[in-house]
């Protein structure tokens, strides 16, 4: 998809995704905490699988703590009853387990738990599981125990009963792919939460199951059979890439691709999808099937399955397009139905959190393929990336930080808060507002700004983009701002990219020099607003490295547009000198106190590390061991390559042009900085 398409498709999504807790509010029953299925539904207990359904959409999309906000609203609603605790307490009930519509049951007799209440109702008590033992651990195990053995039944059916093979579940018809993969992912979160390893122990049946299902369902697509169905094909997928794809032989890897082009090429003009085979039959409601919202969003869930989809991302944007029609409007918020009965005159709760739930999936589908769009614009390599080693960055003093640190400072208030709110941007949200999300880095030639920009990309786990100017005006001056347009826009809408714009200055110079006219349209018209938009979005992390600070428009260095202003300087003396051998010995007389130790700290206090080291090198080059002592010697030669480093010439620029004031020059760069907030330490109370 174009740029532009994207933006669009993005905008659609936050919109239609912001009704998504009011839309669910219609739902909520009078009596007691729970959802009706249908909205004008009178009911004194809860619908169980549409509760499940309700619930497990709001935790993955916003967290209980947002929907008790929305509820907190309304005076009607007793909040206790709506904890986390207290609901989990009634889906894990075992009567949220059974229900009468399934197979008929006399009227003095408890009816049996069915796969499809037991997997509902456990994945959405696991959604609201809280962070500490929350006491409902054994009728966690029960249900996997149930789960597995289940998945494990084999049987040819009876009057109550219907045929049942090893690695799938059946609920009144044969078995499902579609119930199979319900199963399998509540028993992989059971395994997550517990530690156990029920999965693991009927993974092979499952695994064999839904190959022979794939198969067999391909083969009746070919064959142009009525009995080939879509959504059978998708979630025997969804079972196989969830065991991981890694491990298929080529020629299955291809059918797991075909099999995902087929699920797309049953799509209908309106966006939707035929019906499916039916799924089980409500004895009071009617026949169930799947839903192509629940099935897609259960797809763009699948991390193994990205890359196929987002070569069927215009395939998806049509289905979100679809819901714009056929809509209920609920107090000024869209709720849907699923259009499998068609006399219902109401919306479905679990329709609507299944819709909902689909367009918070495809908004984190959109999300990868803006990021990968703005790697693309700039013709930079895009890789995912996880934490990993980053280079090897000496420290340097940082006045005002922490420990008068650089790296220590970089970590406390720039790292290790990027971290801690890393897990909000994978899920859509911004950045809390105490971490910085832009920052300069500024200073003499040489003091690693752009690795610094890649330690902060790697720890984090984040790709690192770098841009240019040949990337904004390397289509030519007169669209210097259509490409600043194009990249910035993308970078405004990207998330989880540490972005360094690097070599800047020239473009950065204050507009009041007469010469950079041009430069200030592109400042004024493009620049300074795609900034501040970049800030206020708080999904990325901005770096600027620059040489010359003082070089740049006041409004770009104010607050909204960047959080932080951070001097990079050489390393220290010490940390330079633990880097080599006896040669350094020959400095010993920096310690002293006189007016040529004093010159010769700040020559090589401002050295780059491999300008220290080429200092060693001449020192060793020139002296033998006898001379190392001779401090007259050792400081000419260090005057000689003082004078030809780039701190020198860059400070006596900056000095214009008097060795005297190199030392003032160096104090009023460091004086230009901004460090962001310090953390608060709980530690330390």
């Amino acid at each position: 998809m174009e740029a532009s398409e994207l933006q669009r498709l993005q905008a659609y999504l936050g919109a239609l995704g912001s009704e998504h807790l009011t839309a669910l509010r219609a739902f909520v029953m009078d009596s007691s905490p729970g959802f009706k299925r249908i909205r004008d539904e009178e009911r004194d207990e809860m619908s169980e699988v549409s509760t499940a359904t309700a619930v497990i959409s709001i935790c993955h999309a916003h967290g209980w703590e947002a929907w008790l906000d929305l509820l907190s609203q309304t005076d009607t609603i007793d909040l206790d009853q709506w904890t986390a605790e207290a609901l989990q307490q009634r889906l894990l009930d075992p009567k949220a387990w059974r229900s009468r519509s399934f197979w008929f049951t006399p009227p003095d007799e408890d009816p049996e738990p069915n796969p499809y209440h037991v997997a509902f109702t456990t994945e959405a008590a696991l959604a609201l599981r809280l962070p500490t033992a929350d006491g409902h651990d054994d009728r966690f195990h029960e249900a996997a125990v149930y789960l597995k053995e289940e998945v494990e039944r084999e049987s040819k059916g009876d009057g109550q009963h219907p045929p049942s093979e090893k690695g799938a579940i059946s609920v009144q018809f044969p078995p499902s792919a579609h119930l199979t993969q319900l199963a399998i992912r509540v028993l992989r979160k059971i395994d997550q939460a517990l530690g156990t390893a029920y999965l693991t122990e009927i993974e092979g049946q499952c695994l064999e199951w839904a190959r022979r299902r794939l198969v067999t369902q391909m083969a009746l697509r070919q064959a142009g059979s009525r009995t080939a169905d879509p959504y059978e094909i998708a979630y025997s997928v969804l079972i196989i890439a969830s065991f991981g794809l890694a491990t298929l032989t080529p020629d299955e890897k291809r059918l797991v691709t075909a099999a995902m082009d087929d699920v797309f090429k049953v799509q209908r003009d309106d966006g939707l999808w035929p019906l499916s085979h039916p799924l089980f039959v409500h004895l009071s409601i009617g026949t169930a099937y799947s839903y192509e919202y629940e099935m897609l969003s259960q797809l763009l869930q699948e991390p193994e399955l990205e890359e196929h989809l987002l070569g069927h991302l215009p395939s998806l944007t049509s289905a979100a397009h679809a819901v714009r029609r056929d809509y209920y409007n609920v107090g000024g918020s869209r709720t849907w139905s699923s259009g499998h009965i068609p006399q219902q005159p109401s919306p479905e709760s679990w329709a609507t959190a299944s819709v909902y739930q689909f367009v918070y999936d495809l908004g984190r589908l959109a999300a990868e393929a803006t990021r990968r769009a703005l790697f693309a614009i700039v013709g930079a390599e895009y890789q995912k990336r996880g934490p990993s080693t980053a280079p090897s960055l000496l420290d340097a003093p940082l006045p005002g930080g922490d420990d008068g640190s650089l790296m220590t400072t970089i970590d406390r208030r720039v790292i290790e808060p990027l971290i801690a709110g890393s897990a909000a941007v994978k899920h859509g949200e911004e950045l809390p507002s105490d971490v910085p999300v832009s920052v300069i880095l500024y200073g003499p030639p040489g003091t690693a700004k752009t690795t610094m920009a890649t330690v902060i990309a790697k720890r984090v786990g984040w790709p690192l983009i770098k841009i240019d100017p040949s990337h904004v005006v390397g289509q030519g001056l007169d669209r210097i701002q259509e490409s600043a347009n194009a990249i910035f826009g993308l970078v405004a809408r990207s998330e989880a990219v540490v972005v360094l714009l690097d070599e800047f200055d020239e473009l950065m110079r204050d507009r009041e020099e007469a010469q950079s006219e041009l430069v200030s349209r592109f400042l004024t018209t493009a620049m300074l607003p795609k900034l501040a938009t970049i800030n206020d979005a708080r999904r990325v992390f901005f770096v600027v490295a620059t040489n010359h600070l003082d070089y740049f428009d006041a409004a770009i260095k104010r607050r909204g547009r960047f959080d932080a202003l951070i001097p990079m300087l050489a390393p220290s003396v010490e940390t330079k000198l633990a880097h080599w051998g006896a040669a350094a010995g020959a400095l010993s007389y920096l310690d002293g106190t006189t007016e040529l130790s004093d010159s010769g700290r700040f020559m090589a206090a401002n050295l780059t590390f491999g300008e220290f080291g080429q200092l060693i090198k001449e020192i060793e080059g020139e002296l033998d061991e006898d001379s190392m002592g001779d401090s007259a010697r050792v400081h000419d030669i260090l005057t000689r390559q003082w004078k030809l480093s780039a701190a020198y010439q860059y400070l006596l620029d900056k000095a214009n042009g008097s060795e005297g004031g190199l030392a003032k020059a160096l104090d009023d760069i460091v004086k230009m900085a901004r460090l962001p907030p310090a953390r608060h330490d709980p530690a330390t109370d």
